[in-house]
């Protein structure tokens, strides 16, 4: 859900920022601005109560699941090892985001050589993030060999 939400915030202020042209009358209003600021503030203050919440839950759950195994008798170490977070992978994380990025400046740099903004602009963004998830697919493929 993060993940999900980070780009599509990611790929909306990438298309605002795509607009930010001489000619682009919308935003010299600042009755637009001004609404832009406020909607995306509030979305943006929404999803991090909702995280917060189901982050809370999500403890609170596992503190009752690991409370009812103990209650009934199953060792602590295996309460435990059923219960642990998953171990995060620093590296591969790391190289996924790069990916990602890279990605995404290499279609932004394109669509600013690319003097027409338009249908092909998206296409060419969508492309360029379509190979940099190709990249990490083979990237993760082969550090599991």
């Amino acid at each position: 859900m993060k993940k999900s939400l980070f780009f599509l915030i990611l790929s909306f202020l990438s298309s605002i920022s795509l607009m930010a042209q001489g000619n682009f009358e919308a935003f010299r209003d600042s009755g637009f601005a001004f609404d832009f600021l406020h909607i995306t503030t509030t979305i943006l203050v929404i999803v991090i109560i909702v995280v917060f919440i189901l982050t809370i839950i999500r403890l609170a759950l596992d503190h009752k699941i690991k409370s009812r195994m103990i209650e009934k008798g199953v060792s602590d170490k295996i309460v435990e090892q059923l219960l642990k977070p998953a171990s995060s992978d620093r590296k591969g994380m790391a190289m996924k985001w790069f990916l990602i990025l890279a990605g995404i400046a290499l279609g932004l740099s394109l669509v600013n050589w690319t003097a027409p903004l338009g249908l092909h602009s998206l296409a060419i963004m969508a492309a360029c993030i379509a190979l940099s998830f190709l990249g990490y697919f083979f990237y993760t493929r082969k550090s599991a060999e």
